[in-house]
């Protein structure tokens, strides 16, 4: 084992990837540098809560390589590789949980799907469109490469083939979750009935939140968004608990 695998103080962490608000275009007028900085700012709620744990890593989040700009294989292939580079860095041990936000929870499903790597424990997915799905505006260049991207075949061919892979076994996700007052994603698109996943819905305290016998979870917050529900205690409280139920005890 290396010394750098040594350094690492947990046996358990969280490899976050960034949706397509934080795309890395690689284009002059938006430098990579500050693109990755967008996303760790987006994270750091998330981070500060799994690390005050005691127990987690958390590593600095990955961003999608020239999503809509090249073709959607490359890019999850692109992020295999960097998480895969990520892993190297700890211990055969340790445990990873992969939490994709948005457009991000899509190269996370793909990965459950396809990964023989035992250190991925499972994955999370956060207001994320697995139906191809979005519902509202996103806003600025990031818009006109979203849209792009939905309304292509590409896309519908991929979300159709992360559906239909998922119900073949169990290597999908294992959790995913959104919140009711998100207006980017559908809640059906964001909560897929993969077998044995968890589905979480964050509703506001004004409306009900009891058990409407749908198999989904419901906890009960403020009105969270697309962002918000990354950033917000009552979200990044409950993210933790439910990573926790995902790796190995005794740990």
């Amino acid at each position: 084992m290396s010394a750098e695998k040594l350094g690492q103080s947990h046996d358990k962490v969280v490899i976050p990837i960034a949706g397509a608000i934080n795309m890395k275009l690689q284009t002059p007028h938006l430098p990579w540098a500050n693109v990755v900085s967008t996303a760790t700012v987006h994270f750091n709620e998330l981070s500060k809560t799994f690390k005050s744990e005691g127990s987690w890593d958390f590593e600095e989040p990955l961003v999608l390589p020239r999503l809509g700009i090249q073709p959607i294989e490359k890019t999850h292939k692109n992020i295999s590789d960097l998480v895969e580079r990520k892993l190297d860095k700890y211990p055969d041990s340790v445990q990873a949980v992969l939490v994709g936000h948005s457009l991000g929870g899509l190269s996370v499903a793909r990965l459950c799907q396809n990964t023989e790597d035992s250190r991925i424990a499972g994955g999370i997915t956060v207001d994320s469109p697995h139906r191809g799905k979005f519902s509202g505006p996103i806003g600025g260049m990031t818009e006109l490469l979203m849209r792009r991207l939905i309304n292509s075949e590409e896309f519908s061919d991929e979300t159709a083939r992360l559906a239909e892979e998922a119900q073949k076994s169990d290597n999908h996700p294992k959790l995913t979750m959104t919140a009711t007052s998100s207006k980017f994603v559908t809640s059906s698109s964001a909560l897929p009935d993969y077998a044995g996943a968890r589905r979480v819905l964050f509703v506001p305290w004004s409306q009900e939140s009891e058990d409407a016998n749908d198999g989904i979870e419901r906890i009960s917050g403020p009105n969270l968004g697309h962002m918000s529900i990354l950033t917000h205690g009552v979200a990044t409280a409950g993210m933790l608990r439910l990573a926790s139920d995902i790796v190995r005890p005794n740990t």
